[in-house]
């Protein structure tokens, strides 16, 4: 089999013997057997009984159901009567072509299904920038995330070849293009920047744009990108010649954002995200994974980051400055309300931020908060990759498993052949851990901030 993903783990699951439902199924489709109609039966009464009333929810859902169409699709009179009346209640849900990946699937499914499928329109900015929702209606979904872009452009490469449409090869291209903007020093998408880590896009990013990178293979299989990567391949082989993904080498012009590179560095600022930081920082194996606001005490993942963004259709950081080295401007603070849906807002609370790149191996950060009363705390955080740390007169290293509190306004961290400075005008408060938080980190640094004096200017600086 020429796709690596699904051999992979045909290879892996023929030596399985206690196999899940979707382990399974994969496996019948692999070796074109019937799947027990029974198992089938209780699974859907099981996955497809809740209706999913939020965007996100529906289209996990609607991954699944596409995914058993796919895998039993060699017996499809056998299954007829349990997956066409789940069809027609599926599809009774429908969401508009600003909801791109939702939409862009359900007319999949009906190709799969040799019903008619509509035309799609494809939505993005110039340079390649798009979102899960197009519009304004949920602001959580206009963030330009990895995981639903590369899905996107994957089908609309799909329907590219099937419409001979070459309005959606461009769109596929100009996302593909947009997010290669995005690599770390290894050429992995960074995900702090919009995205949570997630080991099945690498393989999606990997698959799509044959880039040959490090790749942590999920322990669990990942059914539906296999399915996807294995329709994928077969309308190429079947209905096209051409090269698979053209990057078209477009510069990024989000005003949100800035994105310095010189030598083996890189530097990310931006004020947009929600739940996510303000940037990202990379000079030569130094990394900051990620930076910006956290709610103090830090307790989860929920309290970090601002709240900041826009639709496709309407631009609003016109009161952003950037220049190309620097990027200034307001933002609130994200905040989790857990009795809303569990959605994301914006917080009562604001920072300004002015970043600055000094030189390749120096940055500014200048932090004002302003919504702070006297005795209110929040903190400051930066995600970083080294393998030591040092101030005042302690050394710890990412195996110590050590939280320590302290007031401090220089701390250095050290890579096999650079010395990093971090130091900020005034002493403050910090906190430095070195338990993993949210992302693969090696050292947690937390800035205590209080509402009685609520600047932070710090200066990072790489030295040999």
């Amino acid at each position: 089999m020429r796709n690596w993903i699904a051999s992979y783990y045909i290879k892996k699951l023929k030596q399985k013997f206690d196999k899940t439902f979707w382990e399974s199924l994969f496996i019948s489709y692999i070796d074109k057997k019937t799947f027990p109609k029974q198992k089938l039966k209780l699974f859907i009464e099981q996955e497809f009984s809740t209706d999913f009333e939020d965007p996100l929810s529906f289209y996990k859902l609607l991954k699944k159901f596409f995914s058993l169409i796919f895998y039993t699709r060699l017996f499809p009179y056998s299954y007829e009567d349990l997956l066409v009346p789940l069809f027609k209640k599926i599809m009774q849900k429908k969401y508009t072509e600003d909801y791109q990946p939702i939409f862009a699937l359900q007319n999949l499914i009906c190709y799969l299904i040799t019903l008619h499928f509509e035309k799609i329109t494809p939505k993005y900015l110039a340079d390649g920038m798009t979102f899960f929702s197009a519009n304004d209606a949920i602001l959580s979904l206009q963030l330009p995330d990895i995981r639903y872009n590369l899905e996107l452009a994957m089908y609309w490469k799909i329907f590219a070849i099937l419409q001979n449409d070459e309005k959606l090869t461009e769109g596929a291209d100009h996302i593909l293009s947009w997010h290669l903007n995005w690599l770390d020093h290894e050429d992995r998408p960074i995900y702090t920047l919009w995205s949570s880590p997630e080991k099945e896009s690498n393989l999606l990013f990997s698959f799509l744009t044959k880039k040959e990178i490090k790749l942590d293979l999920p322990e669990k299989l990942p059914f539906f990108l296999i399915a996807i990567s294995l329709l994928y391949d077969e309308v190429f082989a079947n209905f096209s010649k051409q090269s698979s993904f053209m990057d078209r080498q477009l510069a990024p012009l989000d005003k949100a954002t800035l994105l310095y590179q010189k030598g083996d560095g890189k530097c990310v600022f931006t004020l947009r995200g929600i739940n996510t930081g303000l940037g990202y920082i990379q000079k030569d194996a130094f990394s900051i994974l990620s930076f910006g606001p956290h709610g103090y005490p830090i307790e989860n993942k929920y309290d970090f980051g601002i709240f900041r963004t826009d639709s496709l259709h309407r631009q609003q950081f016109e009161n952003v400055i950037k220049t190309k080295e620097s990027l200034s401007g307001w933002a609130p603070l994200c905040l989790h309300d857990f009795d809303a849906s569990s959605f994301d807002k914006p917080s009562k609370t604001w920072m300004y931020m002015q970043a600055l790149v000094v030189a390749e191996d120096i940055w500014k950060l200048s932090i004002r908060f302003m919504g702070l009363q006297l005795q209110d705390e929040v903190g400051f955080c930066f995600f970083i990759r080294a393998l030591s740390s040092f101030f005042n007169q302690i050394k710890i290293y990412p195996r110590d498993s050590k939280k320590i509190s302290t007031h401090a306004d220089t701390i250095f961290f050290y890579t096999l052949s650079k010395k990093i400075i971090f130091k900020s005008k005034a002493s403050k408060k910090m906190i430095i851990d070195t338990k993993k938080q949210y992302w693969d980190e090696d050292f947690f640094l937390t800035y205590i901030i209080r509402g009685d004096e609520p600047t932070l200017n710090v200066e990072i600086q790489v030295s040999n």
